[in-house]
């Protein structure tokens, strides 16, 4: 892991963690402001690995950023990268908001439309080869 990448992974980390806590605060109020569950809930940690690097929020995996690119996924389970959800690279944090479950576009734009309130599918810009197989051909 190179110390540039290291640096957004940095900033990446940060920009979660302030909107989980902007979050916060507008659900639960001013009061529960630097409390012991705001701390539980909004601390966001990285993880470096070999090919991803983890970003868990309090206790619980969120996203996970393949080093080779910076692209960012969601996760299936801990340490299980979900290519179906694509948030962006590094590059492109700022223009999301990552205080809500599921990250969305500051524009108002969304990733695609949900269906009965659960958030649509996003795709990665390259089709993800899978043991011999690529893109929808599984």
């Amino acid at each position: 892991m190179t110390t540039e990448f290291a640096a957004r992974l940095e900033n990446f980390r940060l920009r979660v963690e302030n909107d989980q806590i902007e979050r916060y605060r507008s659900d639960f109020g001013a009061a529960s402001a630097g409390g012991v569950n705001e701390k539980s809930a909004t601390t966001t940690t990285t993880k470096p690995g070999t090919k991803f690097a983890k970003v868990d929020i309090g206790r619980c995996g969120r996203y996970m950023v393949e080093v080779s690119t910076g692209n960012i996924f969601g996760v299936k389970s801990y340490g299980t990268v979900h290519r179906g959800h694509f948030y962006g690279t590094l590059e492109t944090t700022d223009q999301w908001f990552w205080g809500e479950y599921y990250p969305h576009k500051k524009d108002g734009s969304s990733r695609n439309q949900a269906v009965n309130g659960c958030p649509a599918m996003t795709y990665a810009p390259e089709p993800v080869e899978h043991a011999g197989y690529v893109g929808s051909q599984i």
